[in-house]
């Protein structure tokens, strides 16, 4: 049970380089706009087409685009669009560490980790998302730290793992209520800290019975 227990505490903190949420940047004359859903991610690049042919698009054409894109219609065009992280990623010209630091901040070309999730939105309108996946990290790593001492205060630890999960799910639902994509690691990381949190219950009950 012991050695379970700290397998999950060590893939909680690795699942933090995981893909947590959608993100996808579009470049406009010296703008930078940035999407968290694949819909507003199609919205910004169809933007982007006609005002590099064009000049400016008119606000009729801005709204005609917002009104009809469909979900549907998104997925296909994102995807066939490069945006400046697959430019990093793949710039021969770029450095091993800055490929590698562009790697952990966005494991793929359209997603933020949990880490680049506290990089990125520490200056965007979604501070509070930031600070939450802070602390989680931060409690998440203080966890496994502590849990490979053999006397440690075992209500201390409860607790910390408690206002972990309180974080996580916090992050979940802002992350909802403001229309940004949850993706499969973000889910991962929430799954693992319950099941932390079961498997140290049944080993602080296991050892009372004992």
């Amino acid at each position: 049970m012991r050695r379970l227990l700290h397998t999950v505490r060590i893939l909680t903190v690795l699942s933090y380089f995981l893909p947590f949420i959608f993100f996808f940047t579009t470049c406009r004359g010296f703008n930078l706009y940035f999407a968290y859903n694949k819909k507003q991610a199609a919205i910004n690049e169809a933007i982007r087409e006609p005002q590099e042919s064009s000049g400016t698009p008119s606000r009729d054409s801005t709204n005609a685009t917002d009104s009809t894109m469909s979900p549907a219609d998104s997925t296909g065009l994102i995807y066939g669009v490069d945006s400046a992280v697959t430019d990093v990623k793949t710039d021969t010209a770029t450095s091993i560490s800055e490929k590698i630091f562009w790697s952990i901040m966005a494991p793929t070309n359209t997603s933020l980790s949990g880490i680049g999730i506290v990089w990125a939105y520490y200056a965007d309108q979604n501070f509070f998302m930031a600070v939450a996946i802070a602390i989680s990290i931060l409690l998440s790593l203080s966890i496994m730290i502590i849990s490979f001492f053999r006397k440690y205060n075992k209500r201390l630890l409860f607790i910390l793992q408690c206002i972990n999960l309180l974080c996580i799910l916090s992050f979940i639902l802002q992350a909802l209520f403001t229309n940004v994509t949850v993706l499969f690691g973000a889910w991962m990381n929430f799954s693992l800290i319950i099941a932390g949190l079961v498997l140290y219950y049944k080993q602080s009950q296991k050892a009372k019975d004992g």
